[in-house]
């Protein structure tokens, strides 16, 4: 498939790691260990696991984030926008990746005045965008070794009001509406959960499993 094998192309020239994060020693964390705005990359046994892992073609199919209090929020696909107990989260998991960034005061308190607001409102699951991510991402690779590349993406991110979500939209939106990331390159509608992985968005910290 034409596609398939030039994407493949793509991802072999952009990167050297076979998508893992690497240069850490691997250590088992527990909740204990989460901070306000970790983000969680995990994969399941489900059919639609595997499908998103085999078309991103990396280990991850779904990504979360930490909000405190033992919680961690992300999107379902049957019910949209959700918080959940850590250790139920884990349960529904076959592996997971904890990853981080510091987090400044001013941000911290932005994103968190921005996740009472998420939790107010009925946020369904966007189907159409996590699909289309897909390719909007591929886009973004085979673009990044343009000329003009960078100096386009330089340009600051015009926020859309979103009524839906797909998972890992919603950690970039967390992020991008409180100005943390706040240009075009991290647009949340153009990067999967095996996207945020490959790109270092956020550090590789340590593992989780049941």
């Amino acid at each position: 498939m034409f596609f398939k094998s030039t994407r493949k192309k793509i991802l072999n020239n952009a990167y050297d790691n076979n998508y893992l994060f690497i240069g850490t020693r691997p250590r088992i964390l527990n909740s204990k260990d989460l901070l306000f705005g970790d983000v969680l990359l995990s994969n399941s046994n489900t059919i639609s696991s595997k499908i998103i892992r085999h078309f991103t073609e990396g280990s991850y199919s779904h990504s979360a984030i930490y909000i405190g209090n033992n919680r961690i929020m992300d999107v379902n696909k049957n019910g949209g926008i959700r918080t959940k107990n850590v250790k139920e989260f884990i349960n529904e998991c076959n592996y997971i990746v904890v990853t981080r960034v510091p987090i400044p005061p001013k941000y911290k308190i932005k994103m968190q005045s921005y996740i009472k607001e998420l939790k107010k409102k009925n946020y369904k699951y966007n189907k159409k965008g996590a699909f289309l991510s897909f390719f909007k991402e591929f886009n973004t690779l085979k673009n990044r070794f343009s000329i003009n590349y960078f100096h386009h993406n330089e340009k600051k991110l015009n926020h859309s009001n979103n009524k839906i979500y797909f998972c890992s939209q919603l950690i970039m939106d967390i992020y991008t509406k409180t100005a943390y990331y706040d240009t075009e390159y991290f647009n949340p509608e153009k990067w999967t959960p095996n996207g945020l992985a490959r790109e270092g968005f956020f550090r590789f910290l340590g593992y989780m499993n049941k």
